[in-house]
């Protein structure tokens, strides 16, 4: 993850010596550098877990299935009009009441990178909320939807990812962070 520095550059996201956190302001950009380490060409998607539980792709243009080739790096966000501003909904429900103006009032955001050395449709995981994926006969989309939800135990899916690894290779990064209000804490007044 990267912010803007004062100078207009983009820098590493470091985290927050007091909260170990990496912290962002509501209307600060954010920017994702990306580098395939890997041998073969990879496609890539990045999928927000926003707070109100909505999952939304925020690289990957539908339809486009661009390759990143062995060695090659790309930076999402740094480019005008490809810019990524953080917002917490003006309406968020999940905004505690909070004295001690010391305790920053935020949330927790969660960014995932998709990784497949196959051409896939990665808009498929976005979605309204959070629901727990069914049984999928596409080996990649099941793949998928495990690397996303994770495995509910059940014997029948763990035969068929021990299928899949077989023909597919992919590979998840989550990167989360505090999205903090922009406006300063103030104590409750009755």
């Amino acid at each position: 993850l990267k912010r803007q520095a004062s100078d207009g550059s983009w820098v590493v996201a470091e985290p927050d010596d007091a909260s170990g956190q990496i912290i962002f302001k509501s209307g600060e950009q954010i920017a994702i550098a990306i580098t395939n380490h890997y041998n073969v060409p990879i496609y890539i998607g990045i999928l927000d877990f926003g707070l109100t539980g909505k999952v939304e792709l925020i690289h990957h243009i539908k339809g486009s299935n661009e390759q990143l080739m062995p060695g090659q790096s790309i930076e999402i966000g740094v480019r005008e009009g490809d810019e990524i501003e953080l917002q917490i909904p003006p309406d968020f429900p999940f905004v505690p009441i909070v004295l001690d103006t010391q305790i920053p009032i935020g949330e927790t955001e969660t960014f995932k990178l998709l990784a497949t050395v196959q051409e896939t449709d990665f808009s498929l995981r976005e979605q309204k909320g959070f629901e727990r994926g069914s049984h999928d006969s596409n080996p990649l989309r099941h793949l998928l939807n495990l690397a996303w939800m994770g495995d509910d135990g059940r014997e029948v899916r763990s035969r068929l990812r021990n299928q899949s690894r077989q023909k597919e290779e992919w590979t998840t990064v989550e990167r989360s962070f505090f999205l903090q209000h922009q406006h300063l804490n103030t104590p409750f007044s009755a």
